[in-house]
């Protein structure tokens, strides 16, 4: 695990993967800028001046859209980019992946380019949807002290390892093999889930999970996950 982690980290030096970093990123933002025009339209519909108020209730429901306001900005740039990131990631870090395996696994015999791009389409729409709406659900959990932060970070170390796990997976296997095997690994995936849902939490530095996901499920992939499986037969 420590190996496939300080592996990530050279990829960042690689051109082709801050390529696909600058697409998901350049996606991601857009997805919250989307976002950020759903809530200022939503606050819009509770302008005061929408209910004719004046003087005392108009200062106090003001008062309560600036909150309102800076809370859900706090709450889409800071909590969610890098879950929406995650989710675009699966458009984009093909080429990290591709990368990664022709430098350490030229042997490994990606079916990538076999997918259509209408399925990787469904599969990152999916994956924002999943990792949006839990974070949501979860997101009041982690302003509780302690508790409520280790449950929040958990939920996302293991959506976001398993996100990552099936990038590298479906490549080289169809959708069932790739659940069986997720499914022998579960301790595995949800481990390096937990560093990269630690580094999402860090400013910055969370830009780069696309690359460093990527490229350490595909070491994790191969040298974890791939001798467990069956031979095939001659």
């Amino acid at each position: 695990m420590f190996s496939a982690f300080t592996k990530s980290f050279q990829q960042l030096s690689d051109p082709a993967s801050m390529k696909a970093l600058i697409y998901s990123a350049l996606a991601s933002c857009v997805i919250l800028i989307i976002s950020l025009g759903a809530l200022f339209w939503a606050g819009e519909l509770l302008s005061p001046e929408r209910y004719g108020l004046e003087g005392f209730w108009y200062s106090v429901l003001d008062w309560f859209l600036v909150l309102f306001t800076g809370v859900a900005l706090l709450f889409v740039g800071y909590f969610l980019f890098a879950p929406i990131m995650v989710g675009v990631s699966g458009l984009f870090a093909e080429k990290i992946i591709e990368n990664v395996e022709q430098k350490y696994y030229p042997n490994s015999g990606s079916k990538r380019a076999d997918r259509p791009l209408i399925e990787d389409l469904k599969l990152a729409a999916r994956a924002i949807g999943v990792m949006l709406l839990v974070n949501i659900m979860f997101l009041p959990l982690f302003f509780i002290p302690l508790v409520g932060q280790v449950i929040f970070v958990c939920v996302n170390a293991f959506l976001m390892g398993r996100e990552y796990f099936y990038q590298v997976a479906i490549t080289h296997m169809s959708q069932t093999q790739a659940e069986e095997l997720f499914d022998r690994h579960q301790s595995d995936v949800f481990k390096a889930g937990l560093l990269i849902a630690c580094i999402s939490l860090i400013p910055f530095l969370n830009v780069t999970i696309i690359i460093l996901g990527s490229s350490m499920f595909t070491h994790i992939f191969h040298t974890k996950m791939v001798p467990t499986l069956p031979k095939k037969s001659a």
